[in-house]
């Protein structure tokens, strides 16, 4: 859609993300004791999940807990909308929908990860428990999908014009940018030579 100029198409989504804003605010204060905005990965119009990833039987359980595993732990989704809320305004150059839009939204995904993780001695951020997307869902800390978001999206934002922000939005994705996990990384010998790549958590 930005390649081909199509960013009024974007707009739905982003709207509707803003819409359920409040309720996954709430969410993450239920779910978490957090503050911010906890955004799930699959969820209906209303924002909630649907019963059969839910759960029908609800009976006994934690609410935090859905019964589907595959969403259990899964955080990536909020970095990924700020990602492409970013793309979209370095596309367009709408200093409006940055100030009003992108920035309060900003703001609740980042505050989630802020209140609901604990830190190292480092200050960085420890995603546990997490999963890396549906493919290792248990034993997994810091998942590179949502550490690489959590590197990229701070990192953006501090780079956007001083004029777009106030003191206190460049002060705390200042101290996101600071308190991202390090990227995971793996060393293994290819041909007699000692090789590093990305690893999955």
């Amino acid at each position: 859609m930005l390649a081909a100029g199509d960013f009024d198409l974007m707009l739905p989504l982003f709207d509707t993300y803003e819409r359920l804003r409040p309720f996954a605010e709430a969410r993450a204060k239920l779910y978490h004791q957090a503050e911010g905005s906890y955004c799930i990965e699959a969820f209906t119009v209303w924002g909630t999940y649907s019963n059969n990833e839910y759960g029908w039987n609800r009976k006994g359980k934690n609410p935090n807990c859905p019964d589907c595993g595959a969403w259990r732990h899964a955080w990536n989704q909020g970095p990924e909308l700020l990602a492409l809320m970013l793309d979209y305004y370095d596309y367009t150059g709408d200093s409006a929908f940055c100030r009003e839009r992108l920035l309060p939204m900003a703001v609740s995904i980042l505050k989630y990860f802020d209140t609901r993780f604990k830190k190292d001695a480092n200050g960085r951020i420890i995603l546990d428990p997490t999963q890396v997307v549906e493919t290792y869902v248990e034993g997994v800390i810091n998942d590179t999908p949502t550490v690489a978001g959590l590197n990229e999206v701070p990192a953006r934002l501090c780079a956007l014009p001083e004029a777009l922000t106030t003191p206190e939005q460049r002060t705390f994705f200042a101290h996101m940018k600071a308190c991202a996990p390090e990227i995971p990384m793996r060393e293994a010998t290819l041909e007699g030579k000692t090789v590093r790549y990305i690893a999955p958590a």
